[in-house]
């Protein structure tokens, strides 16, 4: 043994004993442990089919929409209409329009439009009415129909009021 370790260097009898000890650890754990690995079942082959999660008249395969539209709020309408109508006075100058806006949106909606030309609002009328796309109790966000496309606000509830958060625009 002491002659086929020196054949074999230092190097090579580690590698040995590593080896050795890998087997034994092997060997036990098959011992020890269940012989037959636990396998899930194959799907029934017979059927063909396999179980689908997306609704197949969906058309696409985001996400299915289960619940129902959310609920109108007058409070909520009022206040974008009552904010659209301030938005869309491009005829009057910059600080007067902004004071007009100012009333009706959230504190950082009125930092982010100060200095604002209202010359650059995209839309000079709204062509619909007010349509709610999602309501919590606290926020809103609707979609306002207007002459170049559609505009929406993000409102939120603050002391009892419906205040105006975000504005974005969609061009048609």
């Amino acid at each position: 043994m002491r002659n086929a370790m020196m054949r074999l260097g230092v190097r090579g009898t580690l590698v040995l004993v590593l080896a050795i000890l890998v087997a034994a650890v092997v060997g036990i754990a098959r011992l020890v442990g269940d012989a037959a690995p636990r396998r899930e079942p194959a799907p029934d082959s017979a059927a063909g089919t396999v179980p689908s999660t997306v609704d197949p008249t969906e058309g696409h395969d985001g996400v299915v929409a289960t619940s129902k539209p959310p609920a109108d709020d007058p409070a909520v309408r009022a206040a974008a209409n009552s904010f659209m109508k301030a938005w869309l006075r491009s005829d009057l100058a910059a600080q007067a329009w902004h004071d007009g806006i100012a009333k009706l949106a959230t504190d950082d909606l009125v930092d982010k439009l100060d200095g604002v030309d209202p010359a650059t609002v995209p839309a000079t009328r709204t062509t619909g009415t007010v349509e709610i796309v999602a309501k919590q109790a606290d926020f809103a966000q609707v979609n306002v129909p207007v002459d170049s496309g559609t505009v929406s606000l993000r409102l939120r509830q603050a002391d009892g009021r419906w205040l105006v958060d975000g504005v974005d625009w969609e061009r048609v």
